[in-house]
């Protein structure tokens, strides 16, 4: 397995439970799983194929299912690609607590051209909706 270096804290996402202690304050995390699993459920989400999406990235028809079987993995620019196939960022598809990233996104640029009084009052606004 492959080491990603030190991690001082870690959320495990879900349907992610390899941990592996690798000395101390060092963690390893096996991603690949992650990665299929994340890419087959926002892909089922979005009620698309594997077919149809391998075709609409731009690759051959079963590029999606080796990924998802395990078989093969996307190359850094694919994976950018596969973000931006589901309208997200990679740090939105590495942090699957966010249910709603593209309405997320659009929040957050909305919010960046407010004033500190209108933020301290969505924010007030926020904590009292939940």
């Amino acid at each position: 397995m492959r080491q990603y270096g030190i991690i001082t804290s870690v959320v495990l996402p879900e349907g992610c439970t390899s941990l592996i202690g690798g000395g101390e304050g060092e963690l390893t995390m096996d991603y690949t799983e992650y990665v299929r699993n994340r890419i087959t459920k926002l892909r089922l989400e979005k009620e698309i194929s594997e077919y149809q999406m391998s075709l609409d990235l731009g690759q051959n028809q079963t590029y999606i299912q080796k990924i998802s079987s395990g078989k093969a993995m996307p190359s850094m620019k694919q994976f950018l690609n596969i973000c931006e196939y589901f309208d997200m960022t990679p740090m939105q598809f590495f942090d699957d607590r966010v249910k709603y990233p593209k309405q997320i996104q659009e929040a957050l640029d909305e919010m960046s051209g407010l004033s500190d009084e209108d933020l301290t009052a969505l924010i007030y606004l926020m904590k009292r909706l939940r």
